[in-house]
């Protein structure tokens, strides 16, 4: 899933994960792999985890599909905190980050080759609060893909800061 998912946001290749590093998919209604978040960079004494999120173009996420992808931070791991960063080109993506709840919190120049990243961090306490978070509220259905709810345009993907 990891080279999968390396494919699908184009200016990272596989080795740049560490060993550890993990990943949870989101398929469509045909078991197609559509999405996918890698975990990595995990440090247990600080509570923070970075993420990478990748679609496939096209590829819709529902709000159920988030919190499935979020859970495992802050859930299961107990993080406190979960960074990610992406081109500063990527307009659409990071839209999608602050939809999320994720904050801004600075630019590493040149991170990605010539672009430079843009960093976001998403602590517990907010994302405790969010809308795309389900487990705090008791109305939604349980986990399936829909094709209506925000999407990441064809070559704008999601990136951790590693």
């Amino acid at each position: 899933m990891i080279h999968w998912a390396c494919d699908k946001i184009g200016y990272v290749r596989p080795e740049r994960f560490v060993e550890g590093a993990s990943a949870i998919g989101i398929v469509d209604g045909e078991g197609v792999l559509g999405a996918a978040a890698i975990y990595s960079g995990y440090d247990g004494d600080f509570g923070d985890i970075e993420i990478s999120f990748a679609m496939r173009p096209g590829f819709y996420l529902s709000r159920s599909a988030i919190s499935t992808l979020l859970r495992y931070p802050f859930g299961q791991l107990k993080c406190t905190r979960v960074t990610a960063a992406t081109p500063r080109r990527a307009t659409s993506t990071r839209q999608f980050l602050e939809k999320l709840g994720f904050k801004r919190e600075g630019v590493l120049r040149r991170r990605f080759g010539t672009d430079d990243a843009v960093v976001y961090g998403l602590l517990a306490k907010d994302w405790s609060r969010s809308v795309f978070n389900i487990e705090r509220r008791t109305d939604v259905p349980p986990l399936r893909v829909r094709k209506n709810l925000g999407h990441v345009q064809e070559g704008e993907h999601h990136r951790s800061c590693a």
